[in-house]
């Protein structure tokens, strides 16, 4: 279970006319409420791992340094969530006074230098600051030396912050339910994150024409943690987004075309006859037969092939896989079972991938062969294991966004 605590404070009380209602405020912090009841994201009390965090309304600043002071069995692997939201006024510079209430006439403050040193006194690890307040993107250089444990999402850059859309648009993205092709999911990161829902909340501040002027910004290193993992939803039929010119295209016309039982002579001449394997249009050049071999070479080499006496035929696994229906399946499961090595399977396979990228290396795969040696994993490149690894990323197994850059397709041209 991950130790992930939140902290939710709402204000409604400031003098003058540019705050959020309290209504508003209500909702945004019983929304909240509604979340730790769920449990989807398994937020806990700052003060008791065991209880829901409760929000707190128009706190007295000795409240809320005080709530932040009690904290319990909290370790490097705590994960804090701050959430402010309200009405906040300019502090020097580069600082703001964010305004918890009004006592006796008078705004009762805490300037966010202050509450930034107070989280930062609490034994854990990352901190996610959501701060719904106006002009607060002025306050960045405060965040510059604690980026690396650090993600915060201002409502805001210098302008206002209009009656608490940001956490209307946050909130709605921390509700909305998980879809098969959902953008709040990071590929690389391996599920949804905080980068993603804030892209989410911005999303719908800069398509609403009410608020022109507003520009939420984001700031640290932090976003890419994780808050729900998403393993990859993988089709069982063949992708229709997979050009027929493409490697995994063109292997799937390939079962058609060997399933037609051409002689040899007839089955290279099909081949660069279909338009599947024409280059270039205008001029008539179609693949060479170098490269249909290839091919060949793989799908014998998945048993979905055979030769008998010169003549290509398909074999059972080869006709199960020409159903469209059944493809997808049939390809992953052959690609793991006769190409990838034994200890090698496609988790594996994607964290060899994402340690390159991290790396800032392209992943290639002379550079996964090397990466898996790395990791005591025998990866030998010929021709089959790079034609599968040119077929992955139309597969779906490896989630879109970064598939391309990981797996390249076959271009378009190359013979």
């Amino acid at each position: 279970m991950v130790d992930r605590r939140a902290v939710i404070v709402g204000s409604w009380q400031a003098l003058g006319r540019d705050k959020p209602s309290q209504q508003r405020v209500r909702s945004i912090t019983d929304r909240w409420s509604k979340i730790f009841d769920d449990d989807t994201y398994e937020l806990r009390s700052l003060a008791n791992r065991q209880q829901k965090p409760v929000p707190r309304l128009n706190p007295t600043r000795g409240e809320l340094l005080g709530e932040l002071a009690d904290h319990r069995r909290t370790s490097a692997d705590t994960e804090l969530l701050f959430h402010f939201l309200g009405h906040s006024v300019s502090r020097g510079a580069d600082d703001i006074d964010l305004i918890l209430k009004v006592e006796d006439g008078e705004n009762t403050m805490l300037p966010l230098s202050q509450l930034i040193d107070a989280l930062t006194r609490i034994p854990c690890g990352p901190l996610i600051l959501i701060l719904d307040t106006c002009h607060v993107g002025r306050t960045q250089p405060n965040f510059d030396q604690i980026r690396q444990r650090c993600y915060t999402m201002m409502a805001t850059g210098s302008s206002y912050a209009y009656n608490a859309d940001f956490s209307d648009g946050l909130l709605r993205a921390f509700e909305a339910p998980l879809r098969g092709k959902d953008q709040r999911i990071d590929r690389r990161a391996g599920g949804v994150t905080y980068a993603k829902m804030y892209q989410e909340a911005t999303r719908r501040i800069l398509t609403s024409t009410a608020k022109p002027m507003q520009q939420p910004i984001a700031t640290g290193d932090m976003g890419s943690r994780v808050l729900i993992t998403a393993p990859p939803i993988v089709p069982d039929s063949f992708s229709p987004l997979g050009s027929a010119r493409t490697v995994y295209g063109r292997t799937y016309e390939l079962l058609a075309l060997i399933d037609e039982r051409h002689g040899q002579a007839g089955f290279l001449a099909a081949v660069q006859g279909h338009p599947a394997f024409v280059l270039e249009h205008d001029t008539g050049r179609t693949i060479s037969e170098e490269r249909i071999q290839d091919y060949v070479r793989f799908l014998r080499k998945v048993r979905w092939v055979v030769e008998p006496a010169g003549q290509l035929q398909l074999t059972a696994s080869g006709q199960a896989a020409r159903n469209p229906d059944q493809f997808n399946r049939q390809l992953l499961a052959a690609i793991e079972q006769h190409i990838l090595p034994p200890n090698l399977g496609y988790d594996r396979l994607e964290d060899i991938v994402k340690e390159l990228l991290d790396d800032m290396i392209p992943p290639t795969p002379s550079r996964i062969r090397e990466r898996a040696g790395m990791n005591g994993v025998l990866l030998t490149l010929d021709t089959p294991t790079r034609v599968a690894l040119s077929l992955l990323p139309t597969t779906g197994r490896f989630l879109k966004g970064s598939a391309d850059a990981i797996f390249p397709y076959d271009p378009v041209g190359a013979g």
